[in-house]
């Protein structure tokens, strides 16, 4: 699928949104429920998402 899979990054997120709902919630996260449990994100939902994938761009970054 990629020329070079070796430039390409993922990263989960399934770990941090399990932690932080049973921290405080379902809904302060997703605003709805459409992939069962997972939804479309809230503002602090998209905070986390957020900063989960830029410390997985700083960490690649200085990786190299």
């Amino acid at each position: 699928m990629f020329d070079s899979p070796g430039e390409v990054s993922f990263v989960d997120n399934k770990v941090i949104f399990d932690e932080a709902v049973k921290k405080t919630g379902f809904r302060d996260y997703f605003y709805d429920d459409f992939a069962g449990d997972f939804g479309h994100c809230t503002a602090k939902g998209n905070a986390l998402l957020a900063e989960n994938v830029a410390q997985t761009i700083i960490e690649h970054i200085d990786d190299k």
